[in-house]
């Protein structure tokens, strides 16, 4: 059907524009996978237009492209998982049964966010939302609220009772890597994606707390 069949129905755009969100997951992926997401969007713009689909449509679809594919982030480098990892590796953290936080022999992104950006965090306390390591809401979404698929997924050791959203604001150190495997606590192969905060954060960005099940 080529690019213009896939625009004709609402389902195709939907698609089409959740390929392109994908492309924010990149950890095994190179950036130019993002770039090229980016390009094949505004091309299907810039062809919806020329298709004679009237200015009102071909706006319409350029302000959903800006929101959802203006560059998030900047800066992005590339290192192995073993440096990642060093950070952890202290006698307490191996005593209470914790493996690294990122696959062996993987590379891992690290990156400034060009613009806020909407994360989640699950933890046990309500009152203490804080903490370096987050989600896209994706990633744990097909989960719905159940607290011990949520803890399994991400290679957790308490089972968490609250989650909360967390705007990191622009200009936030971070990087992104596979979850590695946590067999202590029944994660016993690579998961998702997750996402490290590289320095902290305003507590204020820890917002709408809700409980889980």
């Amino acid at each position: 059907k080529g690019i213009m069949g896939v625009l004709e129905t609402e389902e195709g755009r939907a698609a089409l524009k959740d390929w392109a969100n994908q492309s924010f997951n990149f950890a095994d992926e190179s950036a130019s996978f993002q770039e090229r997401s980016i390009r094949a969007w505004r091309a299907s713009i810039a062809l919806l237009t020329l298709r004679g689909a009237g200015p009102k449509v071909a706006q319409q679809y350029a302000a959903e492209s800006k929101y959802i594919l203006l560059p998030q982030i900047e800066n992005i480098k590339r290192i192995p998982s073993s440096q990642a990892n060093k950070r952890f590796a202290y006698e307490s953290a191996v005593a209470q049964g914790w493996k690294p936080p990122y696959p062996p022999n993987l590379w891992i992104r690290t990156f400034t966010t060009a613009d806020d950006i909407k994360f989640v965090r699950v933890h046990v306390s309500k009152g203490k939302p804080q903490g370096s390591f987050l989600v896209r809401e994706k990633e744990i979404t097909h989960l719905g609220n159940d607290a011990e698929k949520i803890r399994v997924h991400l290679g957790l050791k308490d089972k968490p009772g609250f989650m909360s959203d967390v705007i990191v604001p622009k200009g936030t150190k971070m990087q992104v890597g596979r979850i590695g495997e946590q067999s202590n606590f029944g994660l016993l192969t690579n998961s998702g994606f997750q996402y490290e905060l590289l320095q902290q954060i305003p507590k204020s960005c820890f917002q709408n707390t809700r409980p889980l099940q």
